[in-house]
């Protein structure tokens, strides 16, 4: 009987399994970075054509082996769940259990399928450098990726839009960075730019959320939202369309990977998740803040006549800046007030880094629209809805504004509200005196870190390194340590005045802290000079000989050597 429900509960997953236009990629470890590349690599027509009617060299079996291997894995993917270790074999990953970047092995493996199959991806760019008498220099190079650049600490919604925009903008170049112009035969002043040659059939734009933290010293992933375009217009002739987004769940320490991808069969979103496949929308990744790289399909602009084709362009920017004013919209209708002085706080830099950053780049986009279409929509060359006519904007636009003065009316008051009731608190507080108990033991704390300072001090002075050479044993001698040694001493009589405000059941264990302290500092600042004493004898020291004989702290291993000896003799002879 138990067999039988076995053998049902597999039939009915396999059912399950069955019924899925599209099967999954199992997990070889922590290779969800691969399984969502190759996952994008299949639902991409023209490469799975490319890849279908491959027929290797005969001449040269091994030179096309990860187009062999893409061959059998995308027959296995159409019969159900499978693993790719052919592939991870032939890109050379030794350790399956190790995440890599899916933007560098996405780059990786369509390097390693070859240029002539991998043509869909690539297009080609050029950078030029120009000087201030004109003279231009040109270098092209092919490309699989755009990198959008993300300010580092950016937690507004980043858009798209602007992303590239900023990426093909002209900069001019600081004076410490200007450029030898052979032409003028000296540094001139410089600007650059990137200029698209050849646009690929897959566009593949790469958001860089991470960035290495300098202050922290480590790399960081920024999280901020992103406002990804479905439809993206790079020349009067090129139109792509969006239909794959990989995103990466996680942090800077590590993650997962999945991929959301329009099918090209049956115009379905399905979200690839290893060996989970399902039925998905565009709503999970609008203004996502787990996107990570964005996949466009050029569509053919000839199939569409002219007023076809400034229609729909007019609906997508109208559909987006309606979006765009409807999210602000129930942002300030349906956040609730904050309960605390803190939460108004950030409530209102928010509020005021919208009014400055966001409501000025909704107000510019509108007139663009207005301004791009104007021509075409007096003359009736475009046909609009009711719902996307200009009136219609501006009710929204309205709405927005009427939405954002009740927000800062009311959450000003809110504010001041909070900070009243706040002050008023911490007045209360502050006004209420110590009660004797309760003086005595701030004062024992008090004392009590007194003494684990000093024994902090203490161990700092006994681990102090020699200096590798002459400079460092300087710097060592003028360190901030030994005056606050010095300086420590008014704390201590502070907490001998201290004595006398005690009670009398606690002054004696008070005095015995006093005695304990006193005497750790006698004996540190005999340390302390004992240790500054045998620091300026070696400084003099290396003075001296370095005078005399200036190759002694040399390169040489021999004298390295014999001055690592030296603490140690000059400890003996003090």
């Amino acid at each position: 009987m138990e067999s039988y429900r076995s053998h049902y509960g597999y039939q009915k997953l396999r059912n399950i399994v069955q019924e899925r236009p599209y099967n999954g990629l199992i997990n070889q470890g922590a290779t969800d970075y691969l399984n969502s590349i190759l996952q994008c690599l299949y639902m991409t027509e023209d490469f799975r054509q490319e890849v279908e009617r491959f027929v290797p060299d005969q001449r040269n079996p091994d030179k096309e082996s990860l187009m062999q291997e893409l061959q059998k894995l995308f027959k296995e993917m159409k019969k159900g769940d499978c693993t790719p270790e052919g592939i991870t074999q032939r890109l050379g990953i030794a350790n399956a259990y190790e995440q890599e970047d899916v933007v560098e092995y996405y780059q990786k493996s369509l390097k390693a399928i070859g240029p002539q199959s991998s043509k869909v991806f690539e297009g080609k760019m050029s950078n030029k450098t120009k000087c201030i008498n004109d003279h231009i220099f040109e270098e092209e190079f092919h490309f699989f990726t755009i990198p959008l650049s993300i300010e580092a600490g950016h937690s507004e919604v980043f858009n798209v839009h602007n992303g590239l925009q900023t990426f093909f903008e002209r900069i001019k170049l600081d004076e410490d960075n200007w450029l030898y112009c052979k032409q003028c035969g000296q540094k001139n002043e410089t600007e650059t730019w990137n200029e698209i040659k050849d646009l690929p059939k897959i566009l593949t734009l790469y958001p860089k959320r991470f960035y290495f933290d300098y202050y922290k010293m480590r790399p960081v992933k920024n999280h901020c939202p992103m406002d990804i375009p479905l439809q993206l217009v790079m020349s009067p002739n090129s139109k792509y369309d969006l239909y794959a987004v990989i995103n990466h769940i996680g942090n800077e320490s590590g993650g997962h990977y999945n991929a959301v991808i329009k099918s090209f069969e049956d115009g379905k979103w399905y979200c690839f998740d290893d060996t989970s496949v399902r039925e998905d929308s565009e709503s999970s990744f609008r203004l996502s803040q787990q996107a990570y790289l964005l996949m466009y399909r050029n569509v053919e602009v000839d199939r569409l006549s002219p007023d076809e084709t400034s229609t729909n362009e007019y609906y997508e920017l109208v559909t987006t800046l309606l979006q765009r004013i409807q999210h602000f919209i129930s942002v300030f209708k349906e956040s609730k007030f904050p309960s605390n002085y803190k939460e108004t706080e950030i409530l209102c830099h928010e509020f005021l880094d919208f009014k400055k950053t966001h409501l000025p780049e909704i107000e510019a986009y509108k007139k663009h629209c207005y301004k791009t279409f104007e021509v075409a929509v007096q003359a009736g060359q475009i046909k609009i809805a009711p719902s996307y006519h200009p009136t219609n904007v501006e009710k929204e636009w309205c709405q927005l504004q009427t939405a954002k003065r009740q927000r800062l009316l009311t959450k000003e008051f809110k504010q001041v509200y909070c900070f009243h009731r706040h002050l008023v608190k911490q007045c209360r507080e502050f006004s209420v005196p110590l009660t004797q108990p309760e003086l005595d033991k701030a004062k024992i704390c008090y004392i009590q870190d007194l003494l684990v300072c000093l024994e902090n001090k203490q161990i700092q002075i006994q681990n102090m390194e020699w200096g590798a050479d002459l400079q460092s044993n300087g710097s060592h001698l003028g360190i901030t340590l030994h005056q606050s040694i010095k300086d420590f001493k008014s704390n201590i009589d502070h907490a001998h005045a201290d004595e006398t405000q005690l009670t009398p059941a606690n002054r004696q264990a008070y005095r015995s802290y006093l005695e304990k302290l006193d005497m750790k500092y006698k004996t540190l600042l005999e340390l302390h000079k004992t240790k500054k004493n045998l620091k300026q004898h070696c400084h003099n020291f290396m003075t001296n000989r370095q005078d005399s004989e200036p190759g002694l702290f040399g390169a040489d291993e021999c004298k390295k050597a014999d001055y690592n000896n030296l603490p140690h003799s000059l400890e003996q002879g003090e």
